[in-house]
């Protein structure tokens, strides 16, 4: 958009000013041309001869700038990002071992990865935690370790649950026996639990509930199955 563009041109001019620039040059024509775009084109807009060997490390060179631009410009007001900012800063300190403000990042990475549940980015967190703990006779490793064993037994329940709602939606999409009654959908579902899962709790957890309620609420509506629907949301 606008302002992405804007703000590329903005870090592109850096270092020195972008009129003439052949990144620059190259970026506009991929960014007006769209889908009629070539490289061919390109290539004998911007050099001479038949070597293409510049043009394609100054295409690369260019997806590299363009990059690093969206990670400064997004990183924060993109929750995911800003999270994986902090690890990279922690890591940055960690590797010139200045540990302590190492530990404080990945501290501010801890809270950020809990608050929107990247229980995933937390395992690595935590497991970079640990291991500074040993540089840091003021950490105890226990207390770490038991928060990653905590954060992996619930990342395993949430693996649990995306396999339910992944396997219903599958089976939802493939089945020719939706019409009529809903005892084919409840029939499926229980079906898919029974094979997927065996923890009672897990089994009434809202995630998955809410899940399963809106995959077969939209199957329903897209297979114009409106009798059913109506039957099952009753239910």
């Amino acid at each position: 958009d606008r302002k992405e563009v804007k703000h590329f041109k903005i870090y592109a001019s850096r270092l020195n000013d972008t009129d003439g620039r052949k990144d620059i040059q190259l970026f506009d024509m991929i960014r007006k041309g769209g889908d009629s775009y070539e490289d061919e084109k390109a290539f004998a807009r911007l050099y001479e001869g038949d070597d293409k060997n510049p043009f394609y490390r100054l295409k690369n060179r260019l997806t590299e700038e363009l990059n690093k631009s969206i990670f400064l410009q997004m990183h924060s007001e993109n929750d995911i990002m800003f999270c994986l900012y902090l690890v990279s800063v922690a890591h940055h300190y960690y590797s010139k071992q200045a540990f302590s403000i190492s530990f404080f990042y990945y501290k501010k990475a801890e809270k950020k990865a809990k608050e929107n549940e990247y229980y995933g980015l937390l395992d690595i967190i935590y497991s970079r935690m640990i291991n500074l703990c040993n540089e840091l006779l003021t950490e105890s490793p226990e207390v770490y370790i038991k928060k990653r064993k905590e954060n992996r037994e619930l990342l395993t329940k949430l693996s649990e649950v995306e396999d339910i709602l992944e396997t219903v939606e599958y089976r939802m999409k493939i089945s020719q026996n939706l019409s009529s009654d809903t005892s084919h959908v409840l029939d499926l579902l229980k079906k898919t639990f029974d094979e997927y899962s065996k923890d009672e709790e897990l089994r009434n957890s809202p995630k998955v509930l809410f899940g399963i309620y809106f995959i077969v609420s939209r199957n329903l509506l897209a297979k114009k199955e409106y009798a059913t629907l109506e039957k099952y949301l009753e239910q």
